[in-house]
């Protein structure tokens, strides 16, 4: 008997020890949740100089973009989610419309198409004159090779029907769920918009030849359906944005592991990867591995074993890391990374955040940032702050009086009860 007493009191240790490592592995997690137990309706967080209000729709996509927004109380929206790649919860690529209710707080979907291929949605664009473009990845039905498309969305009355706008070369395939894509679109002029291609993990490729597909930013006029290079070095790049204000277009894109970049981007300008970057790479030897274990959280640790553990394919440590030499510099990078994604620049004429004027916001995967940006000169960062808001996102729209949506379809606004 007490033999059996003291089995049980270790066997209850290792539980209790096992219990305390998963709370704390997935500790984010209950951040991003936990508010909504504790905060039923609408939320309430302080901001540095503003109160922010969450309205949380309690749906979600991957990539929104904004429809109408004429009636102030109702506004309509396009989102786009699905990826056939994710072997736990494959899902169909879906575009549905919604309609969101300001003062009742109801939401109202309505399916738009559908479409079980083998694609993976990386955003969604309405332009100045409401055309509608979706871009996704997509296979050859052995999984060999990927390549980045974009479709137009054509409504017919009731009925959607989708034209192809492009389609890049087909490069091999080195990972199931491809998380460096990018995909990313902005309209540039009436009749073309700019396009971020990641660089799907071909780094030795790109060293080996420039003039590779991946890893560029490329402008595709939509009724030729002509492209070109508009520029290259990049990795990962999740966000773009133009900036009325600056006259200037801004990209975010990922680091390695830190790094994480804030670029204004010309044309014809390199910005350095795979041969530059603040952040260190991935560790590919014994001694790069130690670093890499002692600078890291259990967390990125535990993801590198995986990846090695599963043979991916992946990037080499950077020939030159931790510096930005010869390419062109970002205006800002984060060190350590903060899973860098969206940004968009709030309006001049918006009066929801009468202290962030022309600030930008930017997504990543824990909250959202704001940002402060002068361009004198030259652009620069002059603060970033990281909002209260316990829950990250990988789209953002803005609407003209300053609120903003999230692709979790929260909408967040100023708490007028306070006088900043």
């Amino acid at each position: 008997m007490v033999y059996t007493i003291k089995l049980s009191k270790k066997l209850l240790g290792i539980i209790i020890f096992l219990c305390l490592l998963a709370l704390i592995i997935a500790g984010y997690s209950f951040q991003r949740d936990i508010y909504i137990l504790f905060n039923p309706g609408d939320s309430k967080f302080q901001s540095h100089v503003h109160s922010l209000v969450v309205k949380d729709f309690n749906s979600s996509h991957e990539h929104i973009a904004i429809l109408d927004e004429t009636n102030k109380d109702n506004i309509e929206i396009i989102a786009i989610k699905g990826s056939q790649y994710n072997e736990k919860t494959p899902s169909p690529l879906q575009i549905n419309k919604f309609s969101l209710g300001l003062i009742d707080k109801k939401i109202d979907e309505n399916r738009v198409i559908s479409i079980n291929q083998n694609l993976q949605s990386t955003d969604i664009l309405v332009t100045e004159d409401k055309r509608i473009f979706f871009s996704y990845l997509i296979h050859d039905d052995d999984r060999k090779y990927i390549a980045l498309a974009v479709d137009e969305l054509i409504q017919v009355k009731d009925a959607y029907s989708t034209k192809s706008i492009y389609q890049s070369e087909l490069i091999p395939s080195k990972r199931v769920l491809h998380t460096l894509s990018g995909g990313k679109m902005i309209q540039y002029n009436k009749n073309e918009i700019l396009l971020t291609f990641g660089s799907l993990g071909h780094e030795k490729s790109i060293k080996d030849n420039k003039n590779y597909a991946v890893g560029k930013i490329y402008k595709i006029n939509f009724n030729t359906k002509q492209s070109e290079v508009f520029s290259s070095g990049h990795r990962n790049p999740q966000g773009l944005t133009y900036s009325k204000t600056y006259k200037m277009i801004l990209e975010t894109e990922h680091g390695p592991k830190g790094g994480d970049e804030v670029n204004q981007i010309i044309y014809g300008e390199d910005y350095g990867w795979p041969h530059v970057s603040y952040g260190m790479g991935h560790p590919q030897t014994l001694k790069n591995y130690v670093r890499y274990v002692s600078d890291n959280s259990f967390k990125a640790i535990w993801a590198s074993l995986m990846r090695k553990l599963k043979k991916e394919k992946y990037e080499q440590v950077n020939v030159y890391p931790g510096n930005h030499n010869i390419y062109k510099k970002p205006i800002f990078a984060f060190i350590p990374s903060i899973g860098i994604k969206a940004i968009e620049q709030l309006p001049k004429d918006q009066t929801e955040f009468p202290n962030w004027k022309d600030n930008f916001l930017v997504c990543s995967a824990k909250s959202l940032y704001r940002l402060e940006i002068t361009k004198e000169k030259s652009p620069r960062v002059i603060f970033t702050e990281k909002l209260p808001l316990p829950f990250g996102c990988r789209d953002i729209q803005i609407l003209s009086d300053g609120k903003f949506i999230v692709n979790s379809m929260k909408i967040i606004s100023r708490n007028k009860k306070y006088s900043n």
